[in-house]
């Protein structure tokens, strides 16, 4: 089975994807607007990927500043671009692991005001590692503000999901418990709130937020290398000559085949949480 490609391989695409479709922009404009940044904050924002979500933070902010890291180079020399393109003059960009946050940041201590995270949390290996990082780097009742998918925290969703995964690997003779917990088949579910609250953190919101897309653009999102690759690839069990079959059939079983409706209603949840002493 074919490696999965890393986030640097596929940044150009994702972009491109971004410029057509302004999908990520989407959704961190509903981040952004229930976080309702000051004018003059301070703001970490973690995986900030080509920059949709920093362009609207650096106009937010006119009068900070904007720290946005990345682990990919690829994306973050992109997003520098993109941001320079815009004229933004109050954003700077790191490369780096999130969950080193406090030693590549370690010169601003208690700095930020708020700390974002658009559509990217759950990456993340370590969850609590980062919320510990960011403890370190917010001030005292500073704010941490993220996207869900839905996907990612619908118990119904992932259950449902998790069916139509077990019914399509079955019928090609693929034993589905090889892929429990996969990234593509049915994730165990985190509870987030708990997560943050163990972590110092107190929620303040907790949002539900969505937004329709053609769904030609929900095709093009999962034509992205680094996301096309994920399907299968926490197994050998999945024969290349069948991946496309498999992720095909599971598109048109979800109602995610562009030929079967017109739109794609995006799902999201919004959580908002304070830093404690």
């Amino acid at each position: 089975m074919s490696k999965p490609l890393s986030w640097d391989t596929s940044a150009h695409e994702y972009n491109s994807f971004e410029k057509e479709w302004h999908f990520y922009e989407k959704v961190a404009r509903g981040l952004v607007n229930t976080l309702e940044p000051r004018p003059d904050c301070k703001i970490l924002e973690l995986a900030c990927g080509t920059g949709a979500c920093t362009a609207l933070l650096a106009s937010s902010c006119k009068q900070g500043e904007v720290v946005a890291i990345d682990q990919s180079q690829n994306m973050v020399e992109i997003a520098r671009e993109n941001l320079s393109n815009s004229g933004s003059t109050n954003v700077s960009f790191v490369t780096g692991e999130v969950g080193q946050l406090a030693n590549l940041l370690r010169e601003k201590s208690q700095f930020f005001d708020l700390a974002v995270c658009n559509s990217a949390f759950w990456h993340f290996p370590d969850q609590r590692q980062v919320l510990n990082n960011l403890h370190y780097l917010l001030k005292n009742y500073g704010r941490f503000g993220f996207s869900l998918s839905d996907w990612y925290t619908s118990e119904e969703s992932s259950e449902a999901y998790r069916k139509i995964i077990q019914e399509v690997l079955s019928k090609h003779g693929i034993d589905p418990s090889k892929f429990a917990g996969g990234a593509m088949y049915g994730r165990e579910r985190v509870d987030f709130v708990h997560l943050l609250e163990t972590s110092g953190f107190k929620v303040i919101k907790d949002e539900h937020y969505e937004f329709e897309m053609p769904a030609v653009a929900r095709a093009a999102w999962m034509g992205i290398p680094v996301f096309a690759s994920r399907v299968g690839k926490r197994s050998d069990a999945i024969p290349d000559n069948v991946r496309e079959e498999i992720r095909s059939e599971i598109r048109k079983v979800r109602g995610d085949d562009e030929t079967n409706r017109e739109t794609w209603k995006s799902k999201w949840r919004i959580l908002v949480a304070e830093k404690l002493d």
